[in-house]
């Protein structure tokens, strides 16, 4: 990746395109040298921090045979739906790849060299969100095993768990042996909570240097989409519009897909809570209450977050947030490029004038 940049940065100064300003050039140089540098800050992240990964992935194996020994929660049938749901993301990805070095080899006429320092990071960051979404969807999974499991403690089997359900309708008195089974299942969430924190902090680092990264790429290629659709007075090029929209839905899925799956974790994980206050309300015995309110508590004190170094917040807010600030970019890049074009325009006027 370093060495080729030697070549493909003095091609971008001489790479002739219809819509090449002095400003398109600086940010494609930019995106290379960025792209480069994200590439290897992951990479040796990924050095340093491997023993990390697998321990992650050891304690994520040990999780689901405990859920499914202790507890009888094993649906073959849910479990290869996530399997085909995890085939389907990955398979889309790498169509999305072959569309791409289709398109714009047919529209700009690029070659290997040009998608190595083009497509490459940008190929190499969209898997690294996919790989943290499929740990993520094993960890909501399991959440939602561990819910499930709660819910049978206490008769619940309505999916919305309201909390006025059962504690307007019945008492439970709540034995020893349900106290029991309570308590494996909060060891089993609080050991999901702990993999949870240290996934977001394996993954916060190299997500945020990939973040900046997309965030030049989405807005040096929604410039291209702005100014071939508003700007440009010329017959629209069909091939080069839609090489834009692809390279935009190539950045944009990764991204998409890892947000909505940790808002859904989110989710999961705030149920837990409901569950337990829903149990808490309708159970008899002092010292069965005890053992809930300690669960409660903790379930209160233990706030999971999945950030970018704790910049910011990895869920579908981000996606917005995301959205906003590429369109103010690109308001702000187009005003300065109609700036720059009418004083250019007025420089040739004044100099035709004079002559």
């Amino acid at each position: 990746m370093i060495a080729s940049n030697y070549v493909s940065i003095p091609l971008k100064f001489t790479w002739e395109y219809k819509i090449k300003t002095s400003l398109t050039t600086a940010i494609s140089v930019l995106q290379s040298i960025l792209g480069t540098l994200m590439i290897c800050a992951i990479l040796i992240s990924y050095c340093i921090k491997q023993k990390s990964l697998v321990r992650i992935a050891n304690r994520l194996i040990t999780i689901e045979h405990e859920i499914d020994h202790l507890y009888d929660l094993y649906h073959p049938l849910r479990r290869q739906r996530i399997f085909c749901t995890m085939i389907i993301v990955c398979t889309l990805k790498i169509c999305l790849l072959i569309l791409l070095l289709f398109n714009d080899n047919l529209a700009l006429g690029t070659g290997p060299i040009s998608w190595l320092t083009d497509i490459l990071p940008t190929f190499h960051m969209g898997w690294l969100l996919i790989q943290y979404f499929l740990l993520v969807t094993v960890i909501q999974t399991d959440f939602a095993d561990v819910n499930r499991a709660i819910q049978s403690l206490i008769g619940i089997n309505t999916p919305d768990l309201q909390l006025q359900s059962l504690y307007q309708t019945r008492r439970i008195i709540v034995n020893n042996s349900i106290v029991h089974q309570l308590l494996q299942l909060r060891d089993v969430h609080c050991h999901l909570c702990e993999i949870s924190e240290d996934v977001s902090s394996f993954y916060s680092l190299p997500v945020l240097f990939g973040i900046i990264f997309l965030f030049l790429t989405l807005t040096y290629n929604g410039y291209f989409l702005f100014w071939i659709v508003m700007i440009t007075d010329d017959i629209l090029e069909y091939d080069t519009l839609s090489n834009t929209i692809v390279w935009l839905i190539f950045l944009i899925y990764p991204i998409f897909l890892l947000t909505n799956k940790i808002t859904k974790i989110l989710i999961e994980i705030e149920k837990t809570g409901n569950i337990v206050h829903d149990l808490l309300n309708c159970a008899i015995g002092k010292d069965k209450k005890a053992e809930l309110k300690k669960f409660s508590l903790q379930l209160l004190h233990r706030k999971i977050q999945f950030t970018a170094n704790g910049y910011f917040m990895l869920d579908n807010t981000f996606l917005h947030s995301l959205t906003g600030t590429v369109m103010t970019y690109l308001i702000i890049l187009v005003q300065f490029q109609m700036v720059s074009s009418r004083s250019s325009i007025r420089q040739q006027c004044n100099n035709t004038g004079r002559s």
